[in-house]
C-alpha cells in the first residue's frame, strides 16, 4: 500500500497540470527531463555508460527538442543487463518493489520501483479515471486475463 498522503499529493498536482497551458506544460516537462537525465547520468551505471558512449552529458539537455540527442536503448538490452546496473545507486535493490509487465510483446519485463514511484503511478492511473468522471470512492472493476493472477 503506497503512502496515502503522498498519493493524494501526486494526484492533486497531476490533476492541476491538466489545466496548464502549453507553455507551462513544456516548461515543466523540460525541467523534469533535465532532472531525469541528470539523475540517470549521476547515479545509474548503465545510463552513465551509454550517455558517455554517445558523448552526452546532462548539460547538453536544455529543451524538449534535445530528447533526440539521447541514445536509443532497446528493451532487449535492458533485459540482458544486471539489474544492479539499471537501478540508481541511491537505492538498495532488495528494498524496491518489483513490477512486471504482462509480456504481451512476447516476453515479460520487470522494473524496480520505490514507494514514491508506486504512489505516483497509482495517482496517474487515478487521474485518468477521475478525468473521465469517476469519483474517489466509486467502485470499479478491472477485467484481465486469468494468468495475471
Amino acid at each position: 500500500m503506497p503512502n496515502f498522503p503522498k498519493l493524494l499529493w501526486y494526484l492533486y498536482n497531476s490533476l492541476n497540470r491538466l489545466h496548464w497551458d502549453r507553455q507551462q506544460l513544456e516548461k515543466f516537462q523540460t525541467k523534469r527531463l533535465k532532472s531525469v537525465v541528470e539523475h540517470a547520468y549521476d547515479s545509474v551505471p548503465f545510463y552513465h555508460e551509454r550517455f558517455t558512449q554517445a558523448s552526452i552529458s546532462p548539460n547538453d539537455i536544455k529543451s524538449l527538442s534535445d530528447l533526440s540527442k539521447l541514445p536509443l536503448i532497446k528493451k532487449e538490452e535492458l533485459r540482458r543487463e544486471d539489474p544492479k546496473r539499471l537501478v540508481s545507486s541511491k537505492y538498495e535493490l532488495t528494498r524496491l518493489k518489483v513490477r512486471r509487465t504482462s509480456g504481451s510483446s512476447g516476453k515479460p519485463f520487470q522494473i524496480y520501483i520505490d514507494s514514491s514511484e508506486d504512489a505516483w503511478r497509482k495517482a496517474i492511473y487515478m487521474r485518468a479515471n477521475i478525468s473521465c468522471g469517476q469519483k474517489m470512492r466509486d467502485r470499479w472493476v478491472a477485467l484481465t486475463a486469468p494468468h495475471h493472477f
